[in-house]
């Protein structure tokens, strides 16, 4: 048995449109990119992917979009506003001061914990924050206030890339294809007007494409349970 060599085969915009395109049955398996129509349906294609896209970072933990991001800290100065294409804040961040050999972790906090401190002007070296999500962005505060310039660091969750052009290839790992073809092939025959059974079917593969992907994106770390029970003695 004879097996290809290399596994670096990257699917661009237009083939996981044209791919959904013919498992909708909106476009012919011999026919060609070219005309009129298939521009149409290209710019259908790519608006409607970049939708996808948004849901996935919602419906799913995708690693890649999970990003180390670093502000210079004002002494000072609480709120740092973070880029307008982030999600969220995930886990634990650190600090650093300028010519620190050492990092502190900053912990995430509710709000709740947050107007619970007393002295919000108080500085030193900052070991929590809060994220706030505003009109003008995504804003994380910093207590206490930095002391001295240093830097902090997140994990930013940001949204995937815009598809952009017919000729990119897409922000996800190509485990994630399969339920793109799907999914937009979906939404191409309801555009399309198809019958509730074609639309049953073709949803159903899309969610089951959509569990595996999420099952490869999935984090692995090692579980362990605690168990906590009532004993004679804790009666």
């Amino acid at each position: 048995m004879v097996t290809s060599s290399t596994s670096t085969r990257e699917f661009s915009a237009q083939e996981i449109i044209v791919s959904a395109a013919r498992r909708a049955g909106v476009f012919p398996i011999d026919g060609q990119p070219t005309g009129p129509q298939f521009t149409s349906l290209l710019t259908f294609g790519i608006d409607e992917l970049d939708k996808i896209l948004d849901s996935v970072v919602a419906e799913s933990s995708i690693q890649r979009a999970i990003e180390r991001y670093a502000v210079t800290t004002v002494v000072s100065q609480a709120a740092y506003t973070l880029p307008e294409t982030t999600v969220d804040v995930l886990g634990f961040g650190s600090y650093s001061e300028t010519g620190s050999v050492t990092t502190t972790p900053l912990r995430g906090i509710l709000r709740d914990e947050y107007m619970l401190i007393s002295d919000q002007t108080s500085t030193g070296r900052p070991t929590l924050f809060y994220l706030e999500q505003t009109t003008a962005g995504t804003v994380v505060h910093l207590w206490p206030l930095p002391s001295v310039v240093g830097t902090a660091t997140f994990q930013r969750y940001r949204l995937l890339a815009d598809v952009g052009t017919a000729a990119n290839t897409l922000d996800l790992p190509r485990h994630w294809v399969d339920y793109l073809c799907w999914a937009l092939a979906h939404l191409m025959a309801c555009a399309s007007g198809f019958e509730p059974a074609t639309l049953g079917y073709i949803r159903s593969q899309s969610e089951k494409a959509l569990k595996l992907a999420k099952g490869l994106s999935a984090q692995r770390w090692p579980i362990s349970f605690r168990m906590n029970y009532r004993s004679g003695q804790s009666r």
